[in-house]
């Protein structure tokens, strides 16, 4: 019986972790289903633990190690498993785990260098909106007010952030509404790239 009824995605951060330990405990000396049944005695993650049994399961049933894997959703899961194919046909598996863990290093550390340098500007520019918003819609309609009761001809600038006003107020719905459908679009229209990326 199959204990990974329904699995669920499993994470690069998790990925990378088995295959870390994978290559320590194959590099050991302990058989691959030895290794696979440590990590899942281990893991105090219930769906981890039920996603290793799984594997333990098929290896013992007579499956190869890319085989136990093809049912599962995983990052990157097309290479990964072509990775594992090419080290268990020339009898390199542990060479194949090896590069399969530095690739997902590789990935998590792009992810992180990429998040560290956006992260900043990120902030910044979502404060720069909740201000711009605030203003649009508490304070610049008085200032309107008063522009419009004084009757004096208004720069150029000023007309543009008075006319830009105007919009957010009336508009503001209508903006967060295309905001969420354009990111429902993207993420349809090109789910594994987000996925991965959130993974």
């Amino acid at each position: 019986m199959n204990l990974f009824s329904n699995p669920k995605k499993i994470n690069t951060t998790n990925l990378l972790y088995i295959f870390e330990s994978l290559y320590i405990l194959l590099k050991a000396n302990l058989t691959l289903p030895e290794s696979i049944q440590c990590l899942a005695e281990e893991k105090k993650d219930r769906d981890l633990s039920k996603f290793l049994n799984s594997i333990y399961e098929d290896l013992i049933g007579g499956k190869y190690l890319s085989q136990a894997l093809e049912k599962f959703k995983l990052p990157y899961k097309e290479l990964i498993i072509k990775m594992i194919q090419t080290g268990e046909e020339s009898a390199n598996l542990v060479q194949s785990i090896n590069q399969v863990k530095k690739f997902l290093q590789n990935k998590l550390n792009f992810r992180r260098k990429l998040f560290n340098s956006l992260a900043y500007p990120s902030i910044v520019l979502l404060v720069s909106i909740i201000i711009v918003f605030i203003l649009s819609i508490k304070i610049l309609p008085e200032l309107i007010d008063i522009f419009a009761e004084s009757k004096v001809e208004l720069p150029l600038s000023t007309k543009i952030l008075i006319s830009f006003t105007k919009f957010m107020r009336g508009y503001i719905f209508l903006i967060i509404f295309l905001f969420i459908f354009f990111y429902l679009i993207l993420k349809k229209t090109y789910p594994k790239k987000i996925n991965e990326i959130l993974s």
